[in-house]
């Protein structure tokens, strides 16, 4: 009975959240289609509210095992223990086949509760559209995380697969920026969210991205490492044909910089033999080259910057194009490091 009771209340634990969220769930009118089956799931007829009540109730008869007037009377004159462990039985039979269909049901409207909130913190941000002609279309995109004060819009279009980007820019110029404005608002997209922009078409497709990669000392990874395992999951992810639209943000920065440009070059050549459309930013200018070899696939952007006097302007706005101005001996000797 003390084991029992143990394991009793860790399953109390853990559900008592979703109870609490069910009992809040109970009394609301929904009006749409997807809202009332999913109240139906929750409240038909297995009713997860009674249920977990009844479980309460009997969690309530095992915290009185100790009670010695329990153990000493009860037991012997009712076999109290013995009735509470029953009723758990029978309802453990009756219903476990139905507690996943209801953390389900709780999960998908905590979700769509959380979806309905960013909207309405968001009136100026619009539903994407599905799209038949093209991956991405979109007008005045800009990063949903930035303050206002601080963003930059850009248009970006990709039409077909097999069809990449080619980013360049110095140094703090918003090429980085840019790739993180795009991939968020497809995730947004891809969810069913409101996105940051005034038109937004997109096709339903994989995203891969790979950003962020870190070396891991405890596993003996170098950076390196850890990039060339990214661009293989990469690699194995669209051998079977899946259209993956990709975001990469300069490759191979683990190695030196011939090296680098040589694999970059044959990597994103071999790419062109997957279903795979994207955007790469790097600082490689010879990658602009790829779109004089092969036109139909490659295109170039940049994000230009202007020296002035003393001062570099960033205007971060996308052009066409491969970038002309850099910047990082300009500010090593603007801060007197050269």
């Amino acid at each position: 009975m003390n084991r029992v009771h143990s394991q009793l209340g860790k399953v109390i634990k853990a559900i008592v959240n979703y109870y609490y969220l069910i009992e809040h769930i109970q009394p609301q009118d929904f009006q749409s289609q997807k809202l009332l089956e999913l109240k139906e799931q929750l409240f038909g007829k297995n009713n997860a509210s009674l249920a977990f009540k009844h479980l309460m109730k009997i969690k309530s008869s095992f915290d009185q095992h100790s009670n010695i007037l329990v153990v000493t009377v009860m037991n012997a004159i009712y076999l109290r223990d013995i009735h509470a462990l029953l009723k758990l039985v029978d309802w453990r039979d009756k219903y476990t086949d139905h507690i996943d269909g209801w953390i389900a049901a709780v999960n998908e409207l905590d979700a769509l509760i959380s979806m309905a909130n960013y909207r309405h913190n968001h009136p100026d941000y619009i539903f994407p559209q599905l799209s038949d002609t093209h991956i991405i279309k979109s007008e005045d995109l800009a990063h949903p995380l930035l303050r206002d004060e601080n963003v930059v819009a850009n248009d970006f279009e990709l039409d077909n697969m097999h069809r990449m980007y080619i980013v360049t820019g110095a140094n703090m110029s918003g090429k980085s920026t840019f790739l993180r404005t795009v991939g968020v608002n497809m995730v947004l997209a891809l969810s069913g969210n409101v996105v940051c922009g005034s038109t937004f078409e997109f096709k339903p497709i994989n995203l891969f991205t790979s950003m962020r990669t870190t070396d891991n000392l405890s596993q003996g990874k170098s950076y390196f490492n850890a990039e060339l395992l990214r661009l293989k999951a990469l690699h194995e992810k669209a051998s079977n044909n899946t259209p993956v639209f990709i975001i990469l943000d300069e490759m191979l920065k683990g190695t030196n910089s011939k090296d680098k440009l040589n694999g970059s070059l044959k990597f994103l050549v071999k790419l062109l033999q997957l279903n795979i459309s994207g955007i790469i930013a790097t600082h490689d200018l010879e990658l602009g080259k790829l779109s004089d070899e092969y036109p139909n696939n490659f295109s170039n952007a940049c994000f230009e910057i202007e020296h002035e006097g003393d001062d570099i302007v960033y205007d971060y706005k996308l052009k066409h194009g491969v970038s002309k101005n850099m910047n990082a001996s300009f500010l090593l000797e603007k801060m007197d490091l050269i």
